[in-house]
């Protein structure tokens, strides 16, 4: 049994966790250099590698064990009936996030500081802080149902982040933004910040 679960209970942040409600179709992947990884499924039988073998096709909790969380480029997990995706500050050099077409309500991005791609959409996310990803340029965030406040912290938080020549996509069937929100949006786009953003 590893160190940090008893049974299968997850109990330490050093492992990323993620729940499903559906154990048809998973193919999540990670893309590492040379790391190791054990996938703890709901019943606690293990597959290893970065691509799990053999494969995950339980519904419930998972947690995901890793010799070297700071090897780690990219995590995908889109199309993989999430309901949950915690602890992603185990993630010291991740790049790209791919979790779209889910059911993720919640997802806590605020820590991956070296992170310039995040495809997120078609979720059900209500709040998402970008505001330290310096790195960030490509952000898909639409079809998520935000209201109007989130809407408008994510421009806000674009602003505040600093980085040129991205695109946003904030469309689908989110809020449209404020005139504050509007206000932030014509910064990103207006010389020398580049952006393209789309919202509703």
């Amino acid at each position: 049994m590893l160190n940090g679960i008893v049974g299968n209970n997850f109990i330490s942040n050093r492992f990323l966790r993620f729940s499903t409600d559906s154990g048809v179709g998973l193919d999540p992947t990670i893309t590492t250099v040379g790391a190791t990884f054990e996938w703890i499924s709901p019943d606690g039988s293990i597959s290893t590698g970065a691509i799990p073998n053999p494969v995950l096709d339980q519904t419930g909790a998972y947690v995901v064990k890793c010799s070297d969380w700071s090897d780690v480029s990219r995590l995908k997990v889109d199309d993989d009936h999430l309901i949950i995706l915690a602890n992603l500050h185990v993630f010291t050099a991740l790049d790209r996030l791919d979790c779209y077409t889910n059911s993720i309500s919640v997802l806590d991005v605020a820590t991956l500081v070296s992170m310039t791609t995040l495809y997120c959409q078609t979720n059900s996310i209500s709040t998402l802080d970008v505001s330290a990803l310096t790195a960030l340029t490509l952000i898909w965030c639409q079809d998520n149902n935000m209201n109007q406040t989130n809407v408008d912290k994510i421009l806000a938080d674009l602003v505040t982040a600093g980085a040129n020549d991205g695109v946003a996509k904030l469309a689908g069937t989110n809020a449209a933004p404020s005139a504050a929100g509007l206000a932030n949006k014509a910064i990103l786009e207006a010389a020398p910040r580049n952006w393209t953003i789309t919202v509703s």
